[in-house]
């Protein structure tokens, strides 16, 4: 089975991101130490069931290594036509839309002492301060980000600055081009540390890469959170 975990002729994202999002969403209760994180999907996502053969394969391949060493992956969403396909067996599966989360390991055992707003206060400030920051909403933001993309290497991902803040934390905008099955891939991540459950969990999503999109992707991304955090008081 030859997994694309991009897309491999459109880049254009799907239109369902413009459409209202549903009212009911998929969750996942999964152990973290002593406690249970329960994980939230969007919707007409799908969080994979590593029990099935394709989504295990899937998770080793492309999710858990992303862990690193000071990481515990928790789970990940794909789109659910995607995961339908990648477990019929296509030969060629493209998965466009997906997210994953992370938890900091040592929090496992050793709970954050602080309350979450003193927490993300000080994550942001360490955030902004090593990478920067950028006002979606000023003229030549998205003409940095189109310069940016252009010029990036294939195979090197680019963490670039802090594009929003709320109080579930700060986005952090990453761009990335690759090969996959062959063709080039642009993609766009956006990626959070928050804390629920007096735990650091790391959130990221992408989709593929379309600047005029960004806007809409961030909000997208904060709502995800939102309802994250919320299923985790």
């Amino acid at each position: 089975m030859a997994i694309g975990i991009a897309a491999m002729a459109s880049l254009a994202p799907r239109p369902a991101l413009a459409q209202p999002y549903a009212t009911e969403n998929e969750t996942q209760s999964v152990p973290f130490g002593d406690i249970k994180i329960v994980l939230h999907t969007r919707p007409q996502h799908c969080m994979l069931d590593t029990s099935q053969a394709a989504d295990e394969q899937l998770t080793a391949l492309f999710f858990r290594p992303r862990a690193g060493k000071m990481n515990t992956y928790l789970g990940a969403f794909v789109h659910c036509d995607e995961l339908a396909a990648l477990r019929s067996n296509q030969q060629r599966v493209q998965i466009l839309s997906y997210a994953y989360y992370l938890a900091s390991t040592f929090a496992a055992k050793d709970p954050i002492a602080q309350q979450r707003d003193q927490f993300l206060r000080g994550t942001c400030d360490a955030a902004r301060a090593r990478s920067g920051s950028l006002d979606l909403g000023a003229e030549t933001a998205m003409r940095e980000i189109e310069a940016k993309i252009e010029a990036l290497p294939i195979g090197a991902p680019w963490f670039g600055p802090i594009v929003a803040q709320d109080k579930n934390g700060c986005y952090q905008i990453i761009l990335h081009k690759r090969p996959v099955l062959s063709v080039e891939h642009r993609e766009m991540l956006l990626t959070v540390t928050t804390e629920v459950k007096r735990r650091a969990v790391i959130y990221t999503t992408a989709m593929p890469y379309a600047v005029a999109w960004l806007p809409k992707f961030v909000e997208l991304a904060q709502s995800d959170l939102a309802a994250f955090i919320e299923l985790n008081p």
